[in-house]
């Protein structure tokens, strides 16, 4: 076939580079095959039939002569986890704006509060009316603040309270370690150390997401500055500037702290993965 096919064969030299390999061109005759036909298939959807009427007469199904063994209990817990983790990670959420990730954090917990849902739907062949209108069938009870995360929430978003609260669970601490302050057993850089790593995690716990105010951030700055006074043991008629006791005791100010406790935790959203 091939011989057939190849009609003239021409070798083009060139100048002599010392190689053996020439320009070659050949006449080809090809024959092309003749295309079949496809056959027309029927359509994929017959919108004609689909609204078509609905027929008179009603067909009369008979009843089974025998059951099946096919089971027809509620899923297990087992069973939701399974389809738990066959979901996939990084899709869009559905009308209940809920990730995959969500569910798959912990399936154990997922699974047992989607089994008292699933297992009433599937008793009462339709989603219950009171899951709508709370968590896991319990209605929620409406609230002006609560406490979340050691943090409390307003809805409004005021931060004030949970500053006034954290003031408050910081001077207890320095209440509590009110005997090491006064001690002469322990140096001040000691002293220092325990009242940055007790009383002022504690003050800012949370604080990243504070909305401050001046008068807050007032109160905050006195609270630091009057607990470095004692823990310094200066105490009236001795004055000293609030400067020359941020320096004395290698401390920054309120404000500085706030601010870099802020960018350290933007800096750990970012380098946050997707």
């Amino acid at each position: 076939m091939w011989r057939r096919s190849l009609l003239d064969v021409r070798v083009k030299r060139s100048a002599d580079v010392g190689s053996d390999h020439h320009l070659v061109t050949a006449l080809i005759k090809i024959k092309l095959k003749k295309a079949k036909a496809r056959p027309k298939t029927q359509a994929r959807f017959e919108i004609q039939r689909l609204n078509r009427p609905s027929p008179d007469e009603t067909i009369a199904i008979p009843e089974a002569t025998e059951d099946l063994d096919i089971d027809t209990d509620p899923p297990t817990k087992d069973e939701i986890m399974d389809a738990i983790k066959t979901l996939k990670n990084e899709k869009s959420q559905g009308c209940d704006n809920l990730d995959a990730e969500l569910f798959k954090a912990d399936p154990g917990i997922a699974a047992s509060i989607l089994q008292t849902l699933l297992t009433a739907v599937w008793d009462g062949e339709k989603v219950p009316d009171d899951w709508f209108k709370g968590v896991n069938g319990k209605e929620l009870r409406q609230t002006d603040n609560f406490i979340h995360l050691g943090g409390i929430i307003k809805p409004e978003g005021d931060t004030k309270e949970d500053i006034h609260s954290r003031l408050g669970r910081a001077r207890g601490v320095i209440r509590e370690m009110n005997n090491i302050w006064r001690s002469a057993k322990y140096s001040t850089s000691t002293k220092l150390k325990l009242y940055q790593s007790c009383v002022i995690s504690t003050l800012l716990y949370g604080s990243e997401c504070w909305r401050i105010t001046e008068a807050d951030l007032t109160n905050l700055r006195s609270f630091h500055t009057i607990c470095l006074r004692r823990i310094l043991r200066i105490f009236w008629p001795e004055k000293v500037t609030n400067e020359d006791l941020l320096s004395r005791c290698i401390k920054e100010d309120m404000g500085t702290i706030i601010t870099k406790c802020r960018w350290r935790w933007i800096g750990h959203v970012l380098r946050k993965k997707p």
